[in-house]
């Protein structure tokens, strides 16, 4: 069973009218899971700050109030109430430029994290070796990626409401089967496939040095075995691995090429970058996917999901 819980500034309850709708969106490459919910005008409402939605005594989001909503028509008054869940905090501060050598994650988790009220997080004592700069603008979301995406090769998330893990979340031995199958533990009741050739890239000509004007070429067989001639120039003459700068931008359009919309009329509550396979009667087996978007939600036709997938590992070096 699906309920809300919404606390003032002061942590103490505010009591709730059943809610009439709402929505909660997850994707990969936003910081912040993002929720929208209708209640019927009542007179607390304003003084909300924070909210969190159960599934019986899980807790499946909470989050920080951002914007509050009214409006009134002939069918009555409705406040809708829109949140993110506390990596916006990381997003929404500054932080404190500053030059450091060798950081560990414990170093930016006191200086910059623990101030906005998180109570742990979740790396090992590695450090990246050298200096690491916090540029003056940058956010504390800034900060962190940059040190998660150096020293692990990974982007940070919210472990739980008080706990950052600077480690990806993807567990590479799960694996969830969606099907069409009366069988199917997760069945969906209609399916949809995309594919975007305008989106893959045949070749990037890579200036290496000052003397190598864009000679050095990293060609994807993926997009040249299906006819595309879309060339970019990458100046990578002050980058440490630019042959990777090259292949990592091929794989991200490879990976754009494919997605499949799954839509299902229960809540699903699996987690975005976790692996995935389609079995569907007509598609056929489709394995070597991930799930990059989630939105679940409830209105007057009852509950509903929507899983965007995409295909990996469609990079290939000629």
């Amino acid at each position: 069973m699906l309920k809300f819980r919404a606390y003032n500034n002061e942590n103490k309850e505010i009591p709730l009218p059943d809610f009439i709708s709402f929505e909660l969106q997850q994707e990969e490459n936003v910081p912040a899971d993002y929720l929208e919910v209708k209640f019927k005008s009542f007179i607390n409402a304003e003084n909300i700050n924070y909210i969190r939605l159960f599934d019986n005594d899980t807790i499946v989001f909470s989050g920080i109030c951002d914007e509050i909503f009214f409006s009134k028509d002939s069918t009555g008054a409705v406040v809708t109430l829109y949140f993110r869940n506390k990596m916006a905090l990381l997003i929404d501060n500054e932080a404190l430029p500053h030059e450091y050598n060798n950081i560990t994650a414990r170093v930016l988790f006191d200086n910059y994290i623990k101030k906005l009220g998180f109570k742990n997080f979740i790396a090992d004592n590695k450090a990246v070796m050298g200096k690491f700069i916090v540029e003056k603008g940058e956010s504390v979301y800034d900060a962190v990626y940059n040190f998660s995406k150096l020293n692990y090769s990974s982007t940070p998330y919210l472990f739980d409401e008080d706990t950052i893990s600077f480690f990806n979340k993807r567990e590479d031995d799960v694996c969830t089967l969606f099907s069409d199958g009366e069988n199917s533990a997760h069945k969906y009741k209609k399916i949809e496939c995309s594919k975007f050739p305008y989106k893959l890239i045949s070749k990037i000509n890579v200036k290496t040095s000052a003397s190598d004007y864009y000679k050095t070429v990293i060609k994807n067989d993926f997009a040249l075995d299906k006819g595309i001639n879309r060339e970019r120039y990458l100046d990578a003459c002050n980058l440490l691995t630019p042959m990777s700068s090259a292949q990592k931008i091929i794989e991200n359009k490879n990976n754009e090429f494919e997605e499949y919309r799954i839509y299902c009329d229960y809540i699903v509550l699996n987690s975005i970058y976790e692996k995935c396979s389609i079995n569907d009667n007509y598609l056929g087996n489709i394995k070597n996917l991930y799930i990059s978007k989630i939105i679940i939600g409830s209105d007057i036709n009852g509950c509903y999901s929507k899983i965007t997938l995409k295909k990996e590992g469609q990079y290939v070096v000629a």
